[in-house]
């Protein structure tokens, strides 16, 4: 059996700790990442699976008003943790955090806009069942955006990307222990793609991103 630096579900305490290292590391990267994510519909629903407590989600959301966002996760604790986040940012009105399996979600066909992730990537041991339920509840015309950590990346990408964001002494220490023991966990590009060849998106491309990688996807209209 592969041995994990993370589990795949972070039930308490597991849970308690994450969220204090997102806290401490973590708030300003998920702002950057909702700079990073294309919205193309406003007004539109944005699904956010496996979401932890929920900070990408929420940093959308103050984004951009007018977004109404589902943030998931399979971990009870992690939603309680969410809907404190939630309720903390004043967007209970327009940020819904619910327990969710992600290989079977609750949502209709073709109902969401956008479908994000970030960080779960590499704990998916069925990517071809997942992209299907992704796109299974994506409208036509709607958007994958997928984001996970890149294993073997250079550390010369590590300082930069903390140079970037602007990190403190104890962010660039928490950058390096991740890089050498959190990023073990995490999968190649070549990897990604060749999940991503297998998957019902069309334009589906891995992108490489310094110490990240973008996984997208489009779910076409169907032609008239």
């Amino acid at each position: 059996m592969a041995f994990r630096m993370e589990p795949v579900v972070f039930n308490f305490p597991h849970s308690r700790l994450y969220d204090f290292y997102t806290r401490v590391f973590f708030l300003k990267v998920y702002e950057q990442f909702a700079r990073w994510i294309p919205v193309n519909n406003p007004c539109g629903s944005v699904l956010d699976v496996g979401a932890a407590a929920g900070y990408l989600g929420v940093s959308l959301a103050n984004k951009h008003p007018g977004l109404t966002v589902y943030s998931t996760d399979l971990s009870a604790d992690m939603v309680r943790l969410n809907k404190k986040v939630i309720h903390q940012n004043n967007l209970k009105d327009r940020v819904i955090a619910q327990k969710e399996d992600a290989y079977n979600l609750s949502f209709a066909d073709n109902s969401l806009d956008l479908v994000i992730n970030s960080f779960t990537f590499h704990h998916w041991d069925d990517p071809e069942r997942m992209f299907a339920e992704l796109y299974r509840v994506l409208k036509p015309g709607g958007e994958m955006f997928i984001i996970d950590g890149k294993k073997g990346f250079n550390y010369q990408e590590m300082k930069k990307f903390c140079r970037v964001m602007e990190f403190g002494p104890l962010g660039r220490f928490l950058a390096r222990i991740m890089g050498k023991l959190v990023w073990i966990d995490f999968v190649s590009t070549d990897h990604a793609r060749s999940a991503l060849a297998s998957s019902p998106f069309h334009n589906a491309i891995c992108e490489d991103v310094g110490v990240f990688m973008f996984l997208k996807g489009l779910k076409p209209v169907p032609a008239r």
